[in-house]
């Protein structure tokens, strides 16, 4: 691979990860709907308890109702694990771009003694920073993925139990 396709790949791949994490952050939304009906339900049942007595489908009703609180407050905790806390980083900005590759004329310009290799000194420049923002975005967009997926285990646990609680 040469080093223009080496950049071009890493460079599919940054875009790759941004358009990831806007899709991760938009597949948020049904699940934290899910949790708030649910929690809402749950307040609902619990300003109407049913008269406690000892026969089976009480008990059967508060065992499910309160496995189905664990699992919807475990569910709340990751989805607020996948929507917080990530931190992603971006290119600098064109200007930022544009004061590096006039340092590197002005050093060429300064030492004429030094082969010129202005090309493949702002090439690599631009590989380093793709690498490096890559590198924190992936790492991001796993993690919120990760928090993501348990979440919606614990969302399906809970509607589970408090179906059946009903």
């Amino acid at each position: 691979m040469n080093p223009q396709q080496l950049l071009d790949f890493y460079k599919e791949m940054y875009y790759f990860e941004l358009k990831r994490k806007d899709t991760l952050n938009s597949s948020l939304g049904l699940p934290i709907g899910i949790v708030i009906l649910l929690a809402g339900g749950v307040l609902y049942y619990i300003q109407n308890l049913p008269v406690l007595s000892l026969d089976v489908w009480t008990v059967v009703f508060f065992a499910t109702f309160i496995l189905g609180g664990i699992c919807l407050a475990v569910a709340i905790v990751f989805l607020v694990l996948a929507l917080w806390n990530h931190e992603y980083s971006y290119l600098p900005t064109p200007s930022e771009i544009e004061a590096y590759r006039q340092a590197l004329i002005e050093y060429y310009r300064q030492n004429p003694d030094v082969p010129p290799g202005i090309d493949e000194d702002f090439h690599n420049f631009l590989y380093e920073q793709f690498c490096m923002h890559l590198e924190k975005n992936t790492g991001s967009n796993d993690s919120k993925s990760g928090h993501l997926h348990v979440g919606l285990g614990w969302v399906i646990g809970a509607i589970v139990f408090l179906a059946v609680s009903r």
